[in-house]
């Protein structure tokens, strides 16, 4: 249900956007979409000139289901007769709109926000269980990578951080309204305005390492995103929680003001990894704080999974809350979706672990963690999404030839790029000594390694993790690593 009309002229004039208002006197509202589809009577349509597509060609569908006035940064066309805002910034405009029409205040709820290339996903998901522990499933909100949940219902948005207006909606008009919001801030999600408006109680950073570079120009500009996450979005009584074993999070938290907090494995973060134990049944911790050494573990896998728990152990810690409910917590979580999944095969003398690792460094982390517990060979099924940053490619081809037996390098994503190309960019990085296969067909290239793979051999399939489609040119097909590593095991058995 939309929330009642407000008048939006008063308001106008007000925001430092606004460059110029035509025929908006007296108008009301009483909602406001970027999406033409969503548009009801009495609505504000933002006119987005986005990556792939141009909102001001659908304003005419807008006008027809009743939008009473446009938000653009293009001047108001020539005999417009209908109501039309011209701004500096769209977005940040957007949001401003949206936070006044929906009456949002951050201030009501404990908010988390989790950054960085790698591990926020995991992050977010363990905050949301320990969120879950205190308040209730009902009131507790996780938005990122895998979804977003508004307390029991589940949404599949296909984007780590939401456009502001969205969650704004949600947020106006939830019952019960969430007591606590755990996000992913993805670092277009900074830069594009989505969080506008949006203060946390805690900001998390986890590592920065290449990726996104078809979006920012430098690994500086990528870091200067995220950066802005700790400068512009903390309550005045806020934390902030960063990784100083990290290069980048070393550098951010010199560069940062006010309540800094660390955490890492040496003695001079004030949340220190003192002891770490990793194996196929979870890990084993010790942190310590304050001068306290706390136990803690987990059926989570890998050494990396250790820093992810930190993390949300010091949030959780930093806001008062007792580590008995973090023990007790950490003991009881689920596998992570498409993090360090393991694939149960009927009859199989080998493993297969799914990972969403998809960054030259996520990939080093999880064969790093593979290679320790693995007894007989690695093997590797990866490949790169198409019409991203073609940087990192050769770079993973190297990972993979240093940490794998044998790789065998396949489909991701390929978009609108041609696969065989992507697939030669990879190999690009690997030596000519290191024993590998390219396979464009990722489901031919599945059952292929997992024939290949003997008694206590290990399969790590990696780069999609989660997702259930693959895309190809401009559109998603159906395709779960999951379902397909079963379904080829079957057929590899009926053929036996």
């Amino acid at each position: 249900m939309e929330k009642k009309s407000m008048k939006i002229d008063t308001f106008l004039k007000t925001n430092e956007f606004v460059l110029a208002v035509h025929n908006m006197d007296g108008v009301d509202i009483r909602s406001i979409t970027y999406d033409s589809r969503r548009v009801v009577p009495d609505t504000l349509f933002v006119a987005i000139a986005g990556f792939s597509c141009d909102g001001h060609d659908y304003i005419s569908d807008a006008r027809a289901k009743g939008a009473v006035a446009v938000l653009s940064e293009r001047s108001c066309p020539e005999g417009c007769t209908h109501g039309w805002v011209t701004v500096t910034d769209v977005r940040a405009a957007m949001a401003d709109v949206a936070k006044k029409l929906w009456s949002i205040d951050f201030s009501s709820m404990k908010s988390f926000a989790v950054t960085g290339t790698n591990g926020k996903t995991t992050i977010a998901t363990v905050l949301r269980a320990l969120c879950v522990s205190h308040f209730s499933q009902s009131t507790v909100w996780q938005i990122g990578t895998l979804g977003n949940w508004y307390g029991e219902r589940y949404v599949d948005t296909g984007r780590t951080t939401p456009e502001f207006v969205d969650l704004a909606r949600e947020i106006g008009t939830a019952d019960p309204a969430p007591e606590a919001l755990v996000m992913e801030v993805s670092s277009h999600a900074l830069s594009l305005q989505r969080v506008r408006g949006i203060l946390f109680d805690i900001a998390l950073f986890t590592n920065l390492t290449q990726d996104h570079l078809d979006f920012h120009d430098s690994m500086e500009s990528y870091f200067q995103a995220k950066k802005t996450l700790f400068t512009h979005h903390l309550k005045s009584d806020g934390y902030a929680l960063i990784n100083r074993d990290d290069p980048y999070g070393k550098r951010l938290a010199k560069e940062l003001s006010g309540a800094v907090y660390t955490y890492g494995c040496t003695a001079e973060v004030d949340f220190s990894i003192t002891e770490k134990h990793s194996s196929w049944d979870g890990v084993f911790f010790r942190l310590s704080f304050r001068g306290e050494t706390i136990p803690f573990s987990s059926p989570l896998t890998g050494d990396f999974t250790v820093y992810n728990l930190t993390a949300a152990a010091g949030a959780f810690l930093l806001q008062g809350y007792s580590s008995a409910l973090i023990q007790r917590v950490f003991d009881q979580l689920e596998p992570v979706p498409g993090r360090m999944e393991k694939v149960t095969l009927e009859a199989a003398s080998f493993q297969v672990v799914v990972d969403y690792a998809h960054t030259p460094d996520a990939l080093e982390n999880v064969l790093t963690t593979v290679r320790k517990l693995t007894k007989g060979r690695l093997i590797l099924v990866f490949g790169a999404g198409g019409d991203r940053d073609r940087g990192k490619r050769p770079r993973m081809g190297a990972v993979a030839a240093r940490y794998s037996d044998y790789t065998i390098i396949t489909s991701d994503n390929p978009r609108t790029e041609d696969p065989a190309g992507i697939l030669r960019d990879i190999a690009d990085g690997v030596p000519a000594d290191a024993p590998f296969k390219m396979i464009e067909d990722r489901r031919i290239a599945l059952e292929t390694a997992l024939d290949k793979a003997g008694d206590e051999d290990v399969v790590l399939v990696a780069g999609k993790g989660h997702e259930t489609y693959q895309e190809i040119g401009t559109k998603k097909y159906h395709f779960d690593d999951r379902e397909e590593v079963s379904r080829a095991w079957q057929r590899l058995e009926a053929r036996r």
